[in-house]
């Protein structure tokens, strides 16, 4: 009986003694939300984990929850979210689809000069400027009487010439921003 006395505790005790069960696998997880002009939020639905790493094909990277990213061009880029816990690392994988973004841009050339100016960009004649305005607004793209120029976005050599005896001449660069109306014053100084 003093020997069960002894031997009954230490029953209980390692009885009483289990493993911790093992932290849970993270299970990375997320859904793609398409905003306006080429953004999108990358809604983390992840499981069991506390830390992120995002990584986009382009090189860009982030450790947000749920990271907003913008795209300037339309194409295809692969995104990783990894997840991290105390119960290891999961990965997923999906593709951002970016399509409706503009592929052009324009610019209006408009003048404050009386007179007709033939515009040429890189080297080719586009037109010919043929109303003038006071103050230094300037027209919209595509109003009649001025030369407007749609372009893939770059950067871009001009000339302006007035069609004088003696005429004024005008020369620089425009850059071109893929859906925008840029404005280009063509000026008498």
């Amino acid at each position: 009986m003093k020997h069960l006395v002894y031997i009954l505790p230490l029953i209980v005790l390692f009885s009483g003694c289990k493993k911790d069960d093992p932290p849970p696998k993270p299970v990375a997880a997320f859904s793609i939300s398409y905003q306006a002009n080429g953004a999108v939020v990358l809604l983390n639905n992840s499981k069991n984990a506390t830390s992120y790493q995002w990584t986009l094909s382009d090189g860009r990277n982030s450790t947000a929850v749920s990271p907003r990213f913008e795209f300037g061009y339309n194409s295809d880029y692969n995104v990783t979210l990894t997840a991290k816990g105390d119960g290891g690392t999961d990965s997923a994988t999906q593709t951002i689809q970016i399509r409706n973004l503009p592929t052009t841009g324009s610019v209006i050339f408009w003048s404050t000069y009386n007179r007709n100016i033939t515009i040429t960009v890189n080297g080719v004649n586009v037109g010919n400027t043929t109303v003038y305005y006071s103050g230094n607004v300037g027209p919209d793209c595509g109003t009649a009487g001025n030369v407007t120029v749609t372009l893939p976005a770059g950067i871009y050599n001009f000339t302006g010439k007035s069609n004088d005896i003696i005429p004024l001449n005008w020369n620089g660069q425009i850059t071109v921003v893929n859906g925008e109306c840029r404005k280009q014053l063509l000026y008498k100084s």
